[in-house]
């Protein structure tokens, strides 16, 4: 599970937990719930025996502090097919970010379920690249809207761009 938390500066929280183990007890409750359909994906000592948790933690927990007295909490559930492949490159200048998604998602393989999303973060470190790539695939997907009024910025322009190219 990955959770992105947006705690507002004016948010007390009477708990001796870290906001963390919170997370993680919440993580734990909603994967233990008999009507949870999604499965455990998640193992411990992942270089030795690799035991699965059986209840999905510990979660990769994201914090920002934001104005505010609220917590806004997204959350990125794991299990059930879902599954996250992630690719990092430095371009050349010249070089172009369609082209380099377009070939790289040709060569991912299987490992995923539909509808298969994509995410592209760019710029800043490689850190906080990936961190924009996965906090834009919580985003609404609109692509039949995207196509029909055209891209509101360049990179909504990439959207469709290339995908009668990819061999999924």
């Amino acid at each position: 599970m990955v959770v992105f938390a947006k705690v507002g500066m004016g948010v007390r929280i009477k708990s001796a937990a870290s906001f963390a183990d919170l997370v993680n007890e919440g993580v734990r409750r909603a994967y233990l719930d008999p009507d949870n359909p999604l499965r455990p994906s998640i193992v411990s000592d992942p270089l030795g025996r690799r035991l699965n948790t059986r209840d999905n933690t510990p979660a990769v927990v994201h914090v920002d502090l934001v104005p505010g007295n609220q917590i806004e909490i997204t959350i990125a559930a794991k299990g059930g097919g879902s599954e996250n492949k992630a690719c990092f490159t430095t371009l050349n200048p010249s070089a172009s970010v369609a082209d380099w998604v377009v070939d790289t998602v040709s060569t991912l393989g299987s490992g995923w379920c539909p509808p298969g999303l994509i995410s592209v973060g760019i710029g800043g470190s490689a850190e906080k690249a990936m961190l924009v790539a996965k906090e834009a695939m919580n985003e609404p997907i609109d692509m039949s809207d995207l196509i029909a009024r055209g891209p509101s910025s360049v990179p909504r322009a990439w959207r469709p761009h290339g995908l009668d190219r990819l061999r999924l």
